[in-house]
Protein backbone atom coordinates (compact mmCIF):
# COMPACT_ATOMS: atom_id res chain seq x y z
CA UNK A 1 0.00 0.00 0.00
CA UNK A 2 2.83 2.39 0.82
CA UNK A 3 4.30 1.88 -2.66
CA UNK A 4 0.94 2.69 -4.21
CA UNK A 5 0.71 5.84 -2.10
CA UNK A 6 4.20 6.95 -3.17
CA UNK A 7 3.39 6.32 -6.83
CA UNK A 8 0.15 8.25 -6.43
CA UNK A 9 2.12 11.08 -4.87
CA UNK A 10 4.54 11.29 -7.79
CA UNK A 11 1.78 11.00 -10.39
CA UNK A 12 -0.32 13.57 -8.60
CA UNK A 13 2.46 16.13 -8.45
CA UNK A 14 3.18 15.71 -12.16
CA UNK A 15 -0.46 15.97 -13.20
CA UNK A 16 -1.55 19.41 -14.33
CA UNK A 17 -5.09 18.67 -15.53
CA UNK A 18 -6.69 18.43 -18.93
CA UNK A 19 -7.95 21.63 -20.59
CA UNK A 20 -11.25 21.80 -22.39
CA UNK A 21 -11.92 23.55 -25.66
CA UNK A 22 -11.38 27.31 -25.22
CA UNK A 23 -14.50 28.87 -23.76
CA UNK A 24 -13.69 32.45 -24.65
CA UNK A 25 -11.03 34.54 -26.33
CA UNK A 26 -10.11 38.19 -26.47
CA UNK A 27 -7.81 40.23 -28.63
CA UNK A 28 -6.60 43.72 -27.87
CA UNK A 29 -3.56 45.41 -26.51
CA UNK A 30 -0.31 43.55 -26.72
CA UNK A 31 0.59 41.63 -23.59
CA UNK A 32 4.06 42.22 -22.13
CA UNK A 33 6.49 39.81 -23.72
CA UNK A 34 8.84 37.89 -21.46
CA UNK A 35 12.54 37.99 -22.36
CA UNK A 36 14.22 34.77 -23.43
CA UNK A 37 12.58 31.43 -24.16
CA UNK A 38 10.93 30.80 -20.81
CA UNK A 39 8.89 32.49 -18.13
CA UNK A 40 10.22 32.75 -14.61
CA UNK A 41 7.68 32.39 -11.79
CA UNK A 42 7.93 36.14 -11.21
CA UNK A 43 7.29 36.90 -14.89
CA UNK A 44 4.36 34.50 -14.96
CA UNK A 45 2.83 36.15 -11.89
CA UNK A 46 3.30 39.61 -13.37
CA UNK A 47 1.73 38.51 -16.63
CA UNK A 48 -1.17 37.00 -14.68
CA UNK A 49 -1.81 40.28 -12.86
CA UNK A 50 -1.72 42.24 -16.11
CA UNK A 51 -3.98 39.76 -17.88
CA UNK A 52 -6.58 39.66 -15.11
CA UNK A 53 -6.66 43.47 -15.06
CA UNK A 54 -7.83 43.54 -18.66
CA UNK A 55 -11.49 44.15 -19.31
CA UNK A 56 -13.64 41.02 -19.16
CA UNK A 57 -10.88 38.50 -18.39
CA UNK A 58 -11.37 38.25 -14.63
CA UNK A 59 -15.12 37.76 -15.05
CA UNK A 60 -14.59 34.53 -16.99
CA UNK A 61 -13.23 32.84 -13.88
CA UNK A 62 -16.30 33.39 -11.71
CA UNK A 63 -16.64 35.10 -8.37
CA UNK A 64 -14.24 34.09 -5.64
CA UNK A 65 -10.56 34.15 -4.76
CA UNK A 66 -8.34 33.65 -7.80
CA UNK A 67 -4.94 32.16 -7.14
CA UNK A 68 -1.94 31.84 -9.45
CA UNK A 69 -0.70 28.24 -9.51
CA UNK A 70 1.96 28.12 -12.23
CA UNK A 71 2.78 29.37 -15.70
CA UNK A 72 5.13 28.89 -18.60
CA UNK A 73 5.53 29.06 -22.35
CA UNK A 74 3.72 26.58 -24.58
CA UNK A 75 5.63 24.63 -27.22
CA UNK A 76 5.75 26.61 -30.49
CA UNK A 77 2.86 25.70 -32.77
CA UNK A 78 2.55 25.93 -36.52
CA UNK A 79 2.13 29.69 -36.31
CA UNK A 80 5.38 30.10 -34.40
CA UNK A 81 3.76 32.52 -31.98
CA UNK A 82 4.93 32.68 -28.38
CA UNK A 83 2.07 31.65 -26.12
CA UNK A 84 2.20 31.88 -22.35
CA UNK A 85 -0.05 29.46 -20.43
CA UNK A 86 -1.12 30.59 -16.98
CA UNK A 87 -2.77 28.11 -14.59
CA UNK A 88 -5.14 29.71 -12.10
CA UNK A 89 -7.45 28.39 -9.41
CA UNK A 90 -10.72 29.77 -8.09
CA UNK A 91 -10.25 28.65 -4.50
CA UNK A 92 -13.82 29.40 -3.46
CA UNK A 93 -15.48 27.55 -6.32
CA UNK A 94 -12.97 24.71 -6.56
CA UNK A 95 -12.48 25.32 -10.28
CA UNK A 96 -9.27 25.79 -12.26
CA UNK A 97 -8.45 27.50 -15.53
CA UNK A 98 -5.69 27.82 -18.10
CA UNK A 99 -5.26 31.22 -19.72
CA UNK A 100 -3.36 31.18 -23.02
CA UNK A 101 -1.88 34.60 -23.72
CA UNK A 102 -0.45 35.41 -27.14
CA UNK A 103 2.63 37.48 -26.31
CA UNK A 104 2.57 39.13 -29.76
CA UNK A 105 -1.08 40.07 -30.16
CA UNK A 106 -2.25 40.02 -26.55
CA UNK A 107 -5.15 37.69 -27.38
CA UNK A 108 -6.36 35.65 -24.40
CA UNK A 109 -8.08 32.25 -24.48
CA UNK A 110 -9.69 30.86 -21.33
CA UNK A 111 -10.01 27.12 -20.75
CA UNK A 112 -11.54 25.39 -17.77
CA UNK A 113 -9.48 22.43 -16.58
CA UNK A 114 -11.38 19.16 -16.43
CA UNK A 115 -9.04 17.17 -14.18
CA UNK A 116 -7.20 18.14 -11.03
CA UNK A 117 -4.79 21.05 -11.16
CA UNK A 118 -2.00 20.05 -8.82
CA UNK A 119 -1.01 22.63 -6.23
CA UNK A 120 1.69 25.25 -6.27
CA UNK A 121 4.50 25.24 -3.69
CA UNK A 122 2.68 28.10 -1.97
CA UNK A 123 -0.51 26.06 -1.66
CA UNK A 124 1.41 23.11 -0.25
CA UNK A 125 3.16 25.39 2.23
CA UNK A 126 -0.21 26.80 3.27
CA UNK A 127 -1.57 23.29 3.82
CA UNK A 128 1.47 22.34 5.91
CA UNK A 129 1.05 25.48 8.02
CA UNK A 130 -2.61 24.66 8.66
CA UNK A 131 -1.63 21.19 9.84
CA UNK A 132 1.17 22.53 12.03
CA UNK A 133 -1.30 24.77 13.87
CA UNK A 134 -3.57 21.85 14.77
CA UNK A 135 -2.88 20.72 18.38
CA UNK A 136 -4.30 17.26 17.65
CA UNK A 137 -1.47 16.64 15.17
CA UNK A 138 1.32 17.93 17.43
CA UNK A 139 2.46 14.41 18.47
CA UNK A 140 3.01 13.51 14.82
CA UNK A 141 5.06 16.63 14.17
CA UNK A 142 7.06 15.93 17.35
CA UNK A 143 7.90 12.37 16.30
CA UNK A 144 11.50 12.51 14.92
CA UNK A 145 10.89 9.45 12.74
CA UNK A 146 8.06 11.04 10.82
CA UNK A 147 8.19 13.58 8.01
CA UNK A 148 5.25 15.28 6.38
CA UNK A 149 5.15 14.40 2.67
CA UNK A 150 2.86 14.97 -0.26
CA UNK A 151 0.45 17.74 -0.87
CA UNK A 152 -1.54 16.87 -3.98
CA UNK A 153 -5.01 17.86 -5.02
CA UNK A 154 -7.61 15.23 -4.27
CA UNK A 155 -11.34 15.09 -4.88
CA UNK A 156 -13.82 13.05 -2.89
CA UNK A 157 -16.32 10.90 -4.81
CA UNK A 158 -18.86 11.49 -2.02
CA UNK A 159 -21.10 14.45 -2.95
CA UNK A 160 -21.77 15.06 0.75
CA UNK A 161 -18.06 15.61 1.35
CA UNK A 162 -16.97 19.27 0.95
CA UNK A 163 -13.84 17.96 -0.81
CA UNK A 164 -16.02 16.81 -3.69
CA UNK A 165 -16.25 20.45 -4.80
CA UNK A 166 -13.74 22.44 -2.73
CA UNK A 167 -9.94 22.53 -2.96
CA UNK A 168 -8.45 19.81 -0.79
CA UNK A 169 -4.89 18.52 -0.53
CA UNK A 170 -3.77 15.12 0.73
CA UNK A 171 -0.57 14.78 2.76
CA UNK A 172 0.91 12.00 4.87
CA UNK A 173 3.26 11.51 7.79
CA UNK A 174 5.83 9.00 6.59
CA UNK A 175 8.60 6.97 8.22
CA UNK A 176 12.16 7.04 6.81
CA UNK A 177 12.57 5.45 3.42
CA UNK A 178 8.81 5.10 2.94
CA UNK A 179 9.25 1.50 4.13
CA UNK A 180 5.78 1.28 5.65
CA UNK A 181 2.32 2.61 4.98
CA UNK A 182 1.86 6.24 6.01
CA UNK A 183 1.65 6.60 9.76
CA UNK A 184 -1.18 9.03 9.14
CA UNK A 185 -2.83 10.47 6.06
CA UNK A 186 -4.49 13.84 6.39
CA UNK A 187 -6.65 16.13 4.29
CA UNK A 188 -6.44 19.92 4.27
CA UNK A 189 -9.31 21.97 2.88
CA UNK A 190 -7.73 25.08 1.38
CA UNK A 191 -11.10 26.59 0.52
CA UNK A 192 -11.96 26.67 4.22
CA UNK A 193 -8.42 27.05 5.51
CA UNK A 194 -8.89 24.11 7.85
CA UNK A 195 -7.99 20.48 8.43
CA UNK A 196 -10.56 18.38 6.63
CA UNK A 197 -9.62 14.95 7.97
CA UNK A 198 -7.00 14.16 10.64
CA UNK A 199 -7.00 10.43 9.96
CA UNK A 200 -7.93 9.86 6.35
CA UNK A 201 -8.42 6.25 5.30
CA UNK A 202 -10.87 5.95 2.39
CA UNK A 203 -9.72 6.31 -1.23
CA UNK A 204 -10.20 9.76 -2.68
CA UNK A 205 -9.27 9.65 -6.34
CA UNK A 206 -12.34 10.81 -8.27
CA UNK A 207 -11.32 12.89 -11.28
CA UNK A 208 -7.61 12.19 -10.96
CA UNK A 209 -5.61 10.51 -13.70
Amino acid sequence: MHKKWCLALVAGLLLAGTPQTPAASEGGRQAPAAPGDSLSPEQARELTDRTLARHGVRERLGRGRIRFVRGGLALPGKTGRRIAVLYLRNTDRGTAYALSVDLETGAVETRQIVGLLQPSPEEIAEARAILARDPALAPLFANPRLTLQGGFHTRSPDPADPCSREVCLELAFMEPGFEKDPARRVIVNLTRGAVGDRDFRAPRRAGSR
